[in-house]
C-alpha cells in the first residue's frame, strides 16, 4: 500500500510550523546560554501554541439550555432507575462522555449554556426529591398519629417506674431508645407534651 502524500500546501505549511519552533527554541536556548530572560513579549511569542479548534456538534449548538437539562434529567432517570436521589453533577460526566464532548474544550457560550443545563437540572431533581420527601412525612405522620395515644399511655408507664413526675424531651428520647421507637420529629414533640399532660391530670 501507498504512503499518502501531503498536498504541496500542506508540506508548505507545515515546514513553516517547524521553521517557527525551531526559531522558537533557538531563542530560548541562546537567553539560558546568556543568563539572561527573554522579555515577556518574547517569551509568549515563543511558547504561544494555537489551541486545536473543538468542532461543536449540531444538537448541543442547536439546542437550549432547557431542553438539554430536560434529556440530562432523562437520561439520569433513565441510567439510575432504583436511585432515590441523584447527583447531577457526577451523572453530568456520563451524560456529556455519551456524547463524546467535553464541556471544558468547548467555546465559551457553548460551556456557558452546557453548564447552565447541570444547574437547571439540579434543580429540577432536588426539587422532585423534597416533594417525595415531603408526601412521605406526611403519609408517616399520619400513621404515628394514629399510634400516638398508645405510645402516651406507654411512656407514663415507663415514667412511673422511673419514679418520675414530669418528663423532659431527653426523658422522651430515652423512653423510645428503650423501646427501640423511631419516630418523627414533630410526634416526638407532641408524645412529650401529651405524656406531660397525662402525668400532671392523674397527680
Amino acid at each position: 500500500m501507498k504512503e499518502p502524500i501531503l498536498s504541496k500546501s500542506n508540506e508548505e505549511g507545515t515546514s513553516e510550523k517547524l521553521d517557527r519552533i525551531a526559531i522558537a527554541l533557538e531563542r530560548i536556548a541562546d537567553a539560558l546560554e546568556s543568563d539572561k530572560e527573554l522579555p515577556e513579549e518574547e517569551y509568549e511569542k515563543s511558547v504561544r501554541f494555537e489551541k486545536p479548534i473543538v468542532e461543536v456538534p449540531s444538537e448541543i449548538k442547536s439546542a437550549t439550555a432547557e431542553e438539554l437539562a430536560a434529556e440530562l434529567v432523562d437520561f439520569a432517570k433513565k441510567e439510575f432507575p432504583d436511585s432515590e436521589r441523584v447527583y447531577i453533577p457526577k451523572v453530568s460526566q456520563l451524560f456529556w462522555g455519551q456524547k463524546n464532548i467535553s464541556k471544558w474544550d468547548m467555546p465559551p457560550e457553548i460551556k456557558f449554556k452546557i453548564e447552565k443545563a447541570e444547574i437547571l437540572a439540579g434543580n429540577f431533581v432536588d426539587k422532585q426529591f423534597d416533594a417525595k420527601r415531603e408526601v412521605r412525612n406526611n403519609e408517616q405522620l399520619e400513621k404515628e398519629k394514629t399510634e400516638l395515644p398508645s405510645l402516651v399511655s406507654s411512656c407514663i408507664d415507663w415514667a412511673k417506674e422511673h419514679g418520675l413526675n414530669r418528663v423532659t424531651q431527653a426523658d422522651v428520647y430515652a423512653f423510645l431508645l428503650n423501646k427501640n421507637i423511631d419516630i418523627l420529629y414533630q410526634t416526638k414533640r407532641s408524645l412529650w407534651t401529651m405524656t406531660n399532660v397525662a402525668i400532671k391530670s392523674k397527680l
